[in-house]
């Protein structure tokens, strides 16, 4: 007679419930119910925080969060143009994009923007959320005194290029391309500016 046959496969592997007694075989059975539940339960959780975030989320939240990762997005504008950037500021009538790789700035009022596509979700956040940036006017303002070449789009759908030439307290003094015609725009009109160094 050949020597009995054994299987190798379970000759190599020791049996975890050998030598346990069966209140030990209950109790790591019960364990690994609990780690199981609290697993769940954790991941249940989760899910739960990004509906909540998701059902209770704000335009102006989802902005003040892409300033914060700094994660680039793609801004879609009432005009049809997309832009693509990272958000450089949020005010209170402005976003200002930095596009990647390129010196202009884009300043978009909030109301313009009609869809922003970016990588992640937004952050879960708890309070109200504050843009704290500056407004469009004192932002022109500041680069006016460079006369950088601009580009504005009203939410007429009007579209001026030419030279910043000076900002007031609700309007923009532009120097237009070609005839060098000088054009007075209001302030609240302006839905789009791109602005070169």
């Amino acid at each position: 007679m050949g020597a009995p046959e054994h299987n190798a496969g379970s000759r190599d592997r020791p049996d975890p419930a050998a030598g346990r007694s069966a209140i030990d075989r209950a109790l790591v059975e019960f364990t690994d119910g609990a780690r199981r539940d609290r697993s769940r339960r954790s991941r249940q959780e989760h899910l739960d925080r990004r509906v909540v975030a998701e059902l209770s989320g704000t335009f102006l939240g989802t902005l003040v969060d892409l300033l914060e990762s700094g994660a680039p997005a793609v801004f879609v504008a009432g005009s049809g143009v997309h832009h693509r950037g990272i958000v450089a500021a949020v005010g209170r009538d402005v976003i200002v994009l930095r596009p990647p790789g390129d010196t202009r700035r884009i300043l978009l009022a909030p109301a313009f923007v009609e869809a922003i596509r970016r990588p992640e979700p937004a952050r879960p956040r708890e309070g109200p959320v504050v843009a704290d940036g500056p407004g469009l006017g004192s932002l022109l303002d500041d680069m006016a005194g460079d006369r950088p070449r601009i580009s504005v789009t009203t939410f007429g759908g009007n579209r001026f290029m030419g030279t910043l030439r000076a900002v007031g307290e609700d309007q923009i003094e532009m120097k237009l391309d070609g005839g060098g015609d000088s054009m007075t725009l209001a302030l609240p009109a302006v839905a789009e500016a791109v602005v070169e160094p």
